[in-house]
C-alpha cells in the first residue's frame, strides 16, 4: 500500500496496475482554535468519543467543543454560525432543502431506532401496523392497552422525544409515515431519560438510537427482525436513519479535518464498536472511465486536508462500471454520458463534461432518499465543487456548472439575472437551480449577494467583458461562449 505524503509539496506515489493512494491526515500547526460541533444528542456521544483521536490527529492544534440539543439546534445553529458543524440523525426535510439549498450533508454512519419497553414485559414482537397503532395520533385501530397485544391487562404508557429531535423526526418518517405522536405521550428531552424512564416503568414503550440498548430495558423485534446492527447493515430492519454532519456550503478549514477524521478507517471502526452502521470499509474501491481516471487521483491527492482512507482508482467500460457498483463490489463509479434508465438501482449526477458536452457522470447506488453515503459522497462533493472542477479542467475537461448560470440551463443571460434579482429580493426563497449554488456566486467570494447581482448585470449589460471570477481563472475556462 503507497500513500501519499504533504510536508512543503504533495510527493504522490501511486501503483500503476490499481491506482492505490492514501489521503492521509494532516497535522495542523496554528494555535488552538475552537471547532463549534453541536446538535443530535444522538450523534453527540459518539462525536465526544471520536474527539480525543481527531485532537490527537491534528497535533492538538485543534480544540473541538461538542454542544447537544437535538437536530434542529444543529440545523440552526450552522444557520446563525453559531456552529462551524451540525449534527443531525435525520435526512433535510423536501422544505429544508426547499428553503436552504446551500446547506450540504455529510453521513458519517448509520443508526437503527429500536422500539423498547420494560425488561419485564412479555412482549417481545411487534409488527409495524402495531406500532403505528401504538405510537401515531393518526392510527386506524389504536392500541392502548398491553391486553391488546396478547400482554398484561394495563394500559401502554407511550414516552417520545421533544420536537426538533431528530430521532423523533426519523422515527416519525421510517415508522409513523410522517404522522405525529399520540397527545398523551410523555416527552423527554433527551434518548437518554427517555431509557431511563422506560426502565422504571413496566407498562412504558419508547424508542431509541440502538446504541441506547442495554440490559436495563428491551428491545422489542419489528415483524420478527431484531434491531441489530447486522440486521440494519444488510437493510433488514425496517427502522433505519443516517448519521449527518451539515455544514453551510462547503466545509472548509477544521470543520474538513472533522468530517474526513471522521470518514477514516480508525473513527469508522469505532462508530461500528457503539452499535452503529459504518458508511465505509478500509477502502474506497471506485471505477470509472479511463478519461476521467487522473482527474479523479488528482481530486483526492491534492485536497488540503486528510481522510485516513485508501482509495482504489482501477477504469472500466459503462457497463462494468454500472455492474460493479450495482453488485456493491465498488461503492462508487464515474461513466462516460448519462446513466441508462435501465440501471433502475443507480443514481447519477455529472461531475464533468468533454469538449462535446458529453457528461461524466459519477454513479452510486440507491440508499433510500440519498444517492450517496460517506467517503463516496465526500469523493463527488470535491469533484463538483469549485477546487474540484479546477482540476477537472486542468486535465483537458470542462466544468458542468458554469457562472452566472443561474438556472441551470446552460446559458448566462437576462433569466439568470432575473432569478437572481428575485432571490435577492426575498421574493423567492430557492433559486431554481440545484443544491449546487456556487454558479451564483459570480464573484467567487463564497457569498451569494448584492455584489454578484451587480457583476451580472454589467456583464449582461456588456459594460464589462468577464466576471471577475473568470478573469482570475481565464485559462481554465476555454468554453465559456462569447460575448452575448
Amino acid at each position: 500500500m503507497l500513500k501519499f505524503k504533504r510536508a512543503v509539496n504533495l510527493l504522490i506515489a501511486a501503483t500503476v496496475l490499481t491506482g492505490s493512494f492514501i489521503i492521509p491526515s494532516v497535522q495542523a500547526n496554528a494555535a488552538a482554535t475552537p471547532l463549534k460541533v453541536g446538535g443530535s444528542t444522538t450523534i453527540a456521544p459518539l462525536a465526544r468519543t471520536l474527539e480525543t483521536g481527531f485532537e490527537a490527529s491534528t497535533g492538538n492544534a485543534v480544540d473541538v467543543v461538542i454542544t447537544e440539543g437535538g437536530s434542529g439546534a444543529g440545523l440552526s445553529g450552522v444557520l446563525d454560525g453559531s456552529l462551524d458543524v451540525g449534527m443531525m440523525s435525520r435526512d433535510l426535510s423536501d422544505s429544508e432543502k426547499a428553503t436552504y439549498p446551500y446547506i450540504i450533508p455529510i453521513t458519517i454512519g448509520k443508526d437503527a431506532v429500536a422500539v423498547i419497553v420494560n425488561p419485564s414485559n412479555p412482549i417481545t414482537n411487534l409488527t409495524q401496523d402495531q406500532v403505528k397503532n401504538i405510537f401515531s395520533s393518526a392510527a386506524t385501530s389504536p392500541i392502548t392497552n398491553w391486553s391488546q397485544l396478547g400482554g398484561n391487562n394495563a394500559p401502554i404508557e407511550v414516552h417520545t422525544r421533544t420536537e426538533g429531535s431528530g430521532t423523533l423526526d426519523a422515527f416519525k418518517e421510517l415508522a409513523l409515515g410522517k404522522t405525529t405522536i399520540v397527545s398523551t405521550a410523555i416527552n423527554h428531552p433527551s434518548s437518554e431519560e427517555m431509557q431511563v424512564s422506560v426502565k422504571d416503568n413496566a407498562n412504558a414503550i419508547g424508542f431509541v438510537s440502538l446504541d441506547y440498548v442495554n440490559e436495563t430495558v428491551k428491545s422489542t423485534k419489528i415483524d420478527n427482525i431484531e434491531c441489530s446492527v447486522i440486521n440494519a447493515k444488510n437493510s433488514v430492519y425496517p427502522y433505519v436513519r443516517p448519521l449527518n454532519y451539515i455544514t453551510k456550503r462547503e466545509a472548509v478549514g477544521n470543520a474538513l479535518k472533522w468530517i474526513y477524521y471522521n470518514l477514516g478507517k480508525d473513527a469508522q471502526a469505532l462508530i461500528e464498536s457503539k452499535k452503529y452502521i459504518r458508511v465505509n470499509d478500509d477502502t474506497l474501491n471506485v471505477v470509472v472511465n479511463s478519461e476521467i481516471q487522473q482527474t479523479v487521483k488528482d481530486v483526492a491527492g491534492e485536497l488540503d486536508d486528510g481522510i485516513s482512507l485508501t482509495i482504489s482508482v482501477t477504469t472500466g467500460d459503462n457497463s462494468s462500471i454500472c455492474t460493479a457498483v450495482n453488485n456493491e463490489q465498488a461503492e462508487c463509479g464515474i461513466i462516460k454520458g448519462d446513466l441508462d434508465s435501465s440501471w433502475a438501482g443507480l443514481a447519477g449526477r455529472a461531475v464533468a463534461q468533454d469538449s462535446t458536452g458529453t457528461k461524466f457522470t459519477f454513479v452510486t447506488k440507491k440508499f433510500g432518499k440519498v444517492d450517496a453515503i460517506g467517503a463516496a459522497e465526500v469523493l463527488r462533493y470535491v469533484i463538483r465543487n469549485p477546487r474540484g472542477q479546477k482540476i477537472v479542467v486542468k486535465n483537458g475537461l470542462f466544468r458542468v456548472w458554469k457562472f452566472g448560470d443561474v438556472t441551470g440551463d446552460g446559458l448566462v443571460n437576462a433569466a439568470d439575472y432575473s432569478n437572481l434579482r428575485s432571490y435577492l429580493l426575498k421574493k423567492v426563497v430557492s433559486l431554481p437551480a440545484t443544491a449546487w449554488l456556487f454558479s451564483a456566486d459570480v464573484s467567487g467570494d463564497n457569498l451569494i449577494n448584492a455584489g454578484d447581482y451587480s457583476i451580472l448585470q454589467s456583464y449582461l449589460l456588456k459594460k464589462t467583458t468577464q466576471y471577475p471570477t473568470m478573469q482570475a481563472e481565464n485559462k481554465y475556462l476555454p468554453y465559456y461562449p462569447p460575448m452575448p
